[in-house]
């Protein structure tokens, strides 16, 4: 069953919350930050600054999203600029030349996540680099590379030892964008230890779950600019400066949870959400996508969530966003 905008009454339960230790969560398979901080922890949202970053949007099920033409049409009429998309298992020229001419589509910028290569017969990122020249050209983007199940010293020590041959044969206007997939990566090892230094960091957050009132939900918000605050107190102890930072995916919710089903709380959450990455301009963000972009095949366990269903109508959230960032 797929749920629509104009899906009006949807009853709506969810399982009272009560005092929760909540962090930065894996949102698509990408890396994350994940800081334990109590849900009670005096914090206030960052105050917002004229200009917004970019509010992309994180593709789900590439596969699906690739085959899906309405909804890469109707990411385009509502001018998402950037989309986020977990590269996996698509390393043959056909797959990787669907999913950039998707992305193409639907003119937004491209920002791929890449597994980190591991030896120089790991050729799959490189030859998502020569791909992506053919059809971008010298036009941005950004290049995420995960390290899986590296530790952040093996991280960095993969990232010396591959990203620089890389970088040789990609144009300047590429941001190199370091994700160590591990909860709790050393940021500050991160920044100090690679050479050369990643143009920016990439994690991804989700704040609630559908345990989570929307009162408690609203109150995890800040919880984002704390995340950033901390990483940049971090980092600039050890190397003397901020590294900018791309938050790949983000969510006021999980898959299965039912409050996207209402129109009134997901508005306040989704609006909420984007004031305060907005304010976070300030801290270093570059930009932050919101995920998943489109409904996946599976669209009944996605409960509406994310920007548009499969056939390109906008789900609340996607309203939300599209009234918000317009």
């Amino acid at each position: 069953m797929q749920m629509r905008s104009g899906a009006a009454g949807a009853s709506v339960v969810r399982r009272a919350a009560g005092r929760f230790i909540l962090a930065g969560m894996l949102v698509t398979g990408l890396g994350a930050l994940s800081v334990t901080d109590p849900i009670d922890a005096p914090r206030q949202a960052v105050a917002a600054t004229a200009r917004t970053p970019y509010f992309g949007a994180a593709v789900g099920n590439v596969n699906d999203f690739v085959g899906n033409t309405i909804a890469q049409d109707a990411l385009k009429t509502i001018g998402v600029p950037v989309l986020v998309v977990n590269t996996g298992w698509n390393s043959t020229d056909q797959s990787i030349n669907g999913v950039l001419s998707a992305i193409q589509r639907t003119g937004a910028t491209p920002y791929l996540s890449i597994s980190l290569p591991t030896s120089a017969t790991d050729t799959a990122a490189k030859r998502w680099i020569e791909l992506t020249k053919q059809k971008f050209g010298d036009a941005k983007v950004y290049l995420e590379f995960t390290g899986g199940s590296m530790g952040t010293q093996d991280y960095v020590d993969t990232w010396n030892r591959e990203i620089q041959a890389l970088k040789a044969i990609a144009p300047a206007n590429y941001t190199f964008v370091a994700s160590p997939t591990i909860n709790n990566p050393d940021w500050a090892l991160v920044a100090a230890g690679t050479i050369p230094r990643p143009d920016a960091f990439g994690w991804s957050e989700q704040l609630c779950h559908r345990d989570i009132s929307d009162d408690v939900c609203a109150r995890r918000i800040p919880t984002m600019a704390w995340h950033l605050q901390r990483t940049n107190a971090l980092v600039n102890a050890r190397i003397g400066q901020n590294i900018p930072v791309f938050i790949h995916s983000w969510n006021v919710g999980s898959a299965d949870d039912e409050r996207f089903l209402d129109n009134a709380a997901t508005r306040k959450l989704t609006e909420a959400a984007l004031t305060q990455l907005v304010g976070m301009k300030s801290l270093g963000l570059i930009g932050a996508a919101v995920g998943p972009a489109a409904a996946s095949g599976d669209d009944e366990n996605h409960f509406g969530r994310g920007l548009v269903h499969r056939d390109g109508s906008l789900t609340y959230e996607g309203t939300a966003y599209r009234d918000k960032t317009s």
